[in-house]
């Protein structure tokens, strides 16, 4: 018997062709984590960082090499992979395919156990877990049981309530709402907490940019640009309070998990796998962290988002070089620092893939190209534009390149003090959670 399902297996064309794709993915896959992880470890040993003595103390050490590292190994693999694929036809013949499909299951199985031991144990490999474990562990066990429980039972009774009611015209909006009202029942947080650290890399420059200081010409920031701007200019023109930025941080988790649904759901064609894969994100992304996602605002939507819309965007216009596409990709990439660097650098891949695979002309990538930096200068006079009409004055952009170089390393907060002269002693006994306008002392 078993030898018939095997053979049946084995002689399934689509079954292999997914077989052989995913042995490559994986494959690449555990060649870059190997890669990147080992390198980067010898050169922080031959490259120690060098922390210098500040009176505000570090918290997160800087390592030079981590962008870099993956920048490069990120396109030497993707440079490697199309040239292989370009130059080089791989002809298979029927002799011996039993035995070659058979090979391959096994060589799938040991790169995929081989990714696994590379992701750790779960929830998330080495994290720092602040608080005291069970003595018994099974009490983690059963919660976990529980909790997967609910959510099949969940998936189920959505399913099956949408294969019941899927004639109705209304359907996909009223189960649209549906799904909004569980995502934001799963992550709502009473009280709405807040880490005071975390929220003063928001809170201390939406403050400093009230009284009037100008975004990076006259205060330095860690995380965000438009983000801190926006915030900073409806508080100061009281349409916003900021303790009511948690509930934003909420109503923006909804957001993006309903995105993701979204997108899934709508690519896939597939209710159940959208649910499945909707209800495995807030799993991984939400429960699974060690502290109250809600907690830490740069950690989630506020950093995220953007990324997530600009697929949605991608998605609804099915065109990666629309020139609406490229000016979204311009404005949201100041929303956060490094998000925003991550959003330029992967569409500037993709423009580069689809040029290599010629899904594209050459002509249109750099059509393209051009657009997207005229849309970042455009968004940039935008900014000015506004910060000047408001009274402030315009962002230096020669300071931004020092104020990211020098910030983004430091794990220092900035809460808001008075600018008045402070003692040696009293600095050293501060806490370590200083303000931005620690220059003017």
């Amino acid at each position: 018997m078993y030898k018939i399902i095997l053979k049946r297996v084995i002689q399934n064309e689509s079954l292999s062709k997914f077989l052989t794709s995913a042995i490559g993915v994986i494959f690449v896959t555990n060649l870059w984590i190997i890669s990147y992880t080992n390198i980067l470890t010898y050169l922080s040993f031959l490259f120690p960082p060098v922390v210098n003595e500040h009176l505000l103390r570090n918290i997160a050490f800087p390592n030079p090499f981590k962008i870099p590292l993956y920048l490069f190994l990120t396109t030497f693999l993707v440079v490697g992979i199309w040239f292989l694929y370009s130059r080089f036809s791989f002809l298979a013949t029927k002799r011996g395919q039993q035995t070659r499909e058979l090979l391959k299951w096994l060589l799938f199985l040991f790169l995929f156990i081989l990714f696994l031991r590379k992701l750790g144990p779960y929830p998330l490999s080495n994290d720092f877990f602040p608080y005291i474990p069970r003595s018994d562990p099974t009490m983690y066990t059963i919660i976990f049981g529980l909790y997967c429980f609910a959510i099949v039972f969940c998936i189920i009774q959505l399913c099956l309530i949408a294969r019941i009611f899927q004639h109705l015209r209304f359907f996909y909006p009223l189960f649209s709402v549906v799904i909004i009202l569980i995502v934001a029942f799963f992550t709502f947080e009473p009280r709405f907490p807040i880490s005071g650290h975390d929220y003063s890399f928001f809170f201390g420059p939406i403050l400093e940019i009230a009284r009037g200081k100008t975004i990076y010409t006259d205060i330095p920031i860690q995380h965000g640009v438009l983000s801190i701007l926006s915030f900073a200019l409806l508080y100061k023109f009281q349409s916003f309070e900021l303790l009511s930025l948690p509930a934003i941080v909420w109503f923006l988790y909804v957001v993006l998990y309903y995105v993701y649904f979204y997108l899934i759901h709508k690519i896939s064609r597939s209710l159940g796998l959208a649910l499945i894969g909707l209800f495995s994100i807030i799993t991984l992304n939400y429960f699974s962290l060690s502290g109250l996602p809600a907690s830490y605002p740069q950690i989630g939507p506020m950093r995220w988002l953007p990324l997530i819309l600009v697929l949605f965007f991608l998605y609804r216009l099915k065109n990666v070089t629309s020139k609406r596409l490229i000016f979204a990709i311009a404005l949201f990439s100041f929303w956060f620092v490094d998000s925003g660097i991550a959003l330029l650098l992967s569409y500037l891949a993709t423009l580069g893939i689809s040029s290599l695979s010629r899904s594209i002309s050459v002509k249109k990538t750099a059509a393209s190209i051009i657009f997207l930096f005229m849309s970042l200068i455009a968004v940039i006079f935008g900014m000015n534009i506004v910060l000047h009409s408001t009274g402030y004055r315009g962002l230096d952009l020669f300071k931004i390149v020092h104020t990211l170089n020098k910030y983004a390393s430091l794990g220092i907060a900035q809460l808001p003090i008075e600018s008045q002269p402070i003692s040696g002693s009293s600095l050293l006994s501060t806490s370590p959670q200083l303000s931005t306008s620690l220059q003017n002392i």
